[in-house]
């Protein structure tokens, strides 16, 4: 990052852009220089046949091609992510028979293919739907898809939002010191969200799900290690989000907000309009409402949420307990549809009511989260069997000293409290931002020297890879 910065300061305007697609293109290929080659190979795709499909002129030779470009490009993932979970879920159908299929290929999982494709994806449909013109600058485009602060997990940008400031940066982005201020602000409020919070529960998480039946945790230990993981998934991918955002706005570049105070929704109709919101209005706007959205009926509409819910599922991961996850997230919504009318009224009667509600969406939500976090169904169910036998705490420990968890948890309470404020309308950092000097420069050092003091890194430290890498 500081290459970057300090080389797009000092290169002519007009090839700015040139040097972010190759420091994306080299940032990238650290991982694996092969994966590169995949992700031009979607480009191309993408890229030569949204061109050739503007240029026909009857809807349905648009459809034709349309339809063709999104096989091409999806093709890559389905190989990469998903010939593995075929292959094992075959093998169970037939042991079931007595019989067997050829192993496991174990396939390497190309990272951020999930979120650059879904990207690639999203440009096409919207130049078939004619809200953008094909772009023509095949290095704009590019670095569109690989712009590396957002590459590897998200957030999955539109193309009516990121190509316009591509093809902006070689026109008007100069040094703005207020700018580089406000990203290295946010970059340092995702470390402290990412290395405080989520990195220091991460332990007492692995540790209780990974020795849940060695040691017998009871019901307690493991509803409290499951909702730490609810924290821990926010403030990991939180973080991530915030440090992608904070980068590409010293470039000049604003990507989308995505998440909005998730766990201060009042229904899981309202969590996911918080939640991972790049990922939920792509799946909206390119699948549910296609698939006739709630225009068809109730039950027609009730099928899509499923429809939508369980490849939702699919794409976090290739194993049922991910299906599962997404499943149970759909029959919640397709509930809440259903009371939605009373739901309502109870909220309209105070502010107990919508606390109510909160906690109930919250409860739902941590419930699914366990099957998100154990490593298959067996697991899931398991915990969940023992959880209900013995209900107490076992008193096996967390893996961790307890000062460490309670460093985690009064960080928490503040990002609890930014979140408040933020529900509230009242935006912490412009309020920190046009306070009195030495109060903005007390703010900065004292996110800084948090992180460093409070961080968990180190020798004896196995850190941690972002959560959403994997996927």
């Amino acid at each position: 990052m500081i290459i970057m910065v300090a080389g797009y300061f000092v290169i002519p305007l007009r090839l700015r852009y040139v040097w972010l697609l190759i420091g994306s293109y080299t940032f990238y290929m650290c991982a694996e220089p092969v994966y590169g080659l995949i992700m031009l190979l979607s480009t191309m795709i993408s890229y030569a046949g949204a061109i050739l499909m503007e240029k026909q002129k009857g809807d349905k030779q648009r459809k034709k091609y349309l339809i063709t470009i999104i096989i091409l490009d999806i093709l890559p993932l389905l190989f990469f992510k998903y010939t593995d979970f075929l292959l094992d879920t075959a093998d169970g159908v037939f042991s079931l028979a007595g019989g067997s299929v050829s192993a496991r290929l174990n396939i390497i999982l190309p990272v951020g293919i999930s979120f650059y494709t879904f990207q690639t994806m999203g440009y096409v449909i919207d130049v078939y739907r004619q809200r953008l013109k094909a772009e023509r600058n095949v290095f704009h485009y590019a670095l569109y898809v690989s712009f590396f602060p957002q590459l590897v997990a998200g957030p999955i940008e539109r193309s009516v939002n990121l190509l316009p400031q591509i093809k902006d940066i070689g026109r008007k982005r100069n040094f703005d010191p207020e700018r580089i201020r406000d990203g290295v602000m946010l970059i340092l409020w995702g470390l402290f969200q990412k290395m405080v919070i989520a990195d220091r529960l991460s332990i007492t998480v692995d540790y209780v799900f990974d020795h849940w039946k060695e040691y017998g945790y009871g019901g307690l230990e493991m509803a409290v290690a499951t909702v730490l993981f609810a924290f821990q998934i926010y403030m990991d991918f939180g973080g991530y989000t915030a440090i992608a955002r904070g980068c590409a706005r010293i470039f000049g570049i604003e990507l989308m907000q995505n998440f909005r105070q998730p766990y201060l929704a009042t229904s899981i109709k309202d969590f996911w309009r918080r939640w991972h919101v790049s990922l939920t209005s792509w799946f909206t706007d390119y699948l549910y409402i296609p698939l006739g959205g709630s225009r068809k009926g109730k039950a027609r509409k009730y099928l899509n949420i499923l429809i939508v819910f369980a490849l939702s599922g699919l794409w976090h991961g290739a194993a049922w307990h991910f299906v599962v996850w997404g499943l149970l997230h759909a029959l919640y919504r397709c509930a809440g549809e259903m009371i939605e009318g009373r739901r309502k009224k109870e909220q309209q009667q105070g502010v107990l009511s919508k606390l109510f509600s909160m906690g109930i969406t919250f409860c739902l939500v941590v419930f699914a989260w366990l099957f998100f976090r154990a490593g298959d169904l067996k697991q899931a169910f398991g915990m969940i069997v023992q959880g209900i036998r013995t209900p107490h705490f076992n008193g096996w420990g967390w893996g961790q000293d307890r000062s460490q968890l309670v460093i985690a948890l009064v960080a928490l309470l503040t990002v609890a409290l930014v979140d408040i404020l933020h529900e509230r309308k009242i935006a912490v950092y412009e309020k920190l931002r046009n306070s009195l000097l030495p109060f903005r420069w007390l703010g900065f050092a004292g996110l800084l020297f948090t992180v460093f003091l409070f961080g968990v890194y180190g020798r004896d430290f196995d850190v941690a890879q972002f959560i959403y890498f994997r996927f």
